[in-house]
């Protein structure tokens, strides 16, 4: 399914006590995933804001999915994805890991005219977010280090990630494993 958050929307201070996104949670059906309607499509734009939730990991959003043994075309949504034009996700907390974003899953491979990002932001805030270990902003969990899968994929090409903070590492991104991230353009970190 897909979901956009757009004009003046605010989804605000909310928990979760299964302990994953405390804003927003976007899932597959299972790991095993054919079809992409089963992908979570977010889309974040105007003066949207998402802030003040809580989790253990992923406060303000939890983009989780995995395309087993699945060739990812151009035409194939990853299995969670959060696109942001404009709004904020501030002022969340988890307790772990991913203040503002937290991203876990890979896909099997990714054929090269895919053009497919789990995180794609071209305009927005990702700022004042709160992680007690890793990534304040945004954490991204991909495969072990050992697995030949191909991890999270990130896009920036505006906005700003700022005044984020980890207890640990990565006050703004943190990139675990295998994740990918391109910046470009008028993005401030």
């Amino acid at each position: 399914g897909s979901l956009t958050i757009s004009e003046n929307a605010q989804i605000t201070g909310n928990h979760a006590d299964s302990g994953r996104g405390g804003g927003i949670f976007v899932g597959t059906v299972d790991t095993y995933y054919d079809d992409s309607e089963y992908s979570g499509i977010v889309t974040l734009q105007d003066n949207a804001i998402i802030a003040n939730n809580s989790a253990e990991t992923g406060a303000g959003v939890y983009l989780s999915g995995m395309l087993e043994g699945k060739v990812v075309s151009k035409d194939r949504a990853p299995a969670g994805q959060l696109t942001m034009n404009g709004g904020s996700i501030t002022g969340n907390i988890a307790t772990e890991n991913g203040g503002g974003v937290y991203i876990y899953g890979h896909r099997t491979s990714v054929s090269d005219e895919a053009e497919l990002f789990e995180l794609k932001m071209t305009g927005g805030m990702i700022q004042k977010n709160i992680a007690d270990k890793n990534g304040g902003g945004i954490f991204t969990d991909g495969s072990d280090k050992y697995s030949t899968y191909y991890s999270p994929r990130l896009l920036f090409s505006g906005g700003s990630i700022d005044q984020n903070k980890a207890g640990e590492t990565g006050g703004g991104l943190y990139l675990h494993y295998l994740s990918d991230a391109m910046l470009s353009g008028a993005i401030t970190v």
